[in-house]
């Protein structure tokens, strides 16, 4: 049906050419008419092939897919593993840290303890020397 409506387009347009009463808005319609023909020709073509177009894109980037997702893969185990390493760091510093703060401590009551021990001494010996 297309292949007919087309040339009636093209007789038409051939009858254009040689007939001087088409005015210029009937040629400038005839040049659309012709160009949404081939247009809708070219969508209906490419309509019919779009399962051998999927089909090949699929195809074409299967291996690109494929090594993606290998890459993905690689990726996840290697940050999977840091993140196993950096966890088990955390874990170490969390228990060092509370190593050196329970030793601070000790250390602040240690001077706390000695500075008591200086005043009294510091009292005694202002109380020798009267």
């Amino acid at each position: 049906m297309k292949k007919d409506n087309k040339k009636a387009m093209v007789a038409t347009w051939s009858d254009s050419e040689t007939s001087k009463s088409d005015s210029d808005e009937e040629q400038v319609a005839n040049i659309w008419l012709i160009i949404k023909e081939i247009r809708d020709n070219e969508i209906t073509e490419h309509e019919g092939s779009d399962e051998v177009a999927v089909s090949a894109l699929y195809k074409c980037f299967k291996d690109e897919v494929i090594d993606a997702l290998i890459s993905f893969a690689n990726l996840e185990q290697k940050y999977l593993s840091k993140y196993k390493y950096l966890k088990k760091n955390v874990r170490e510093l969390t228990q060092e840290n509370l190593v050196f703060e329970k030793l601070n401590n000790d250390l602040h009551d240690r001077i706390e303890t000695l500075e008591n021990k200086k005043l009294e001494l510091q009292t005694k010996c202002v109380s020798n020397k009267k």
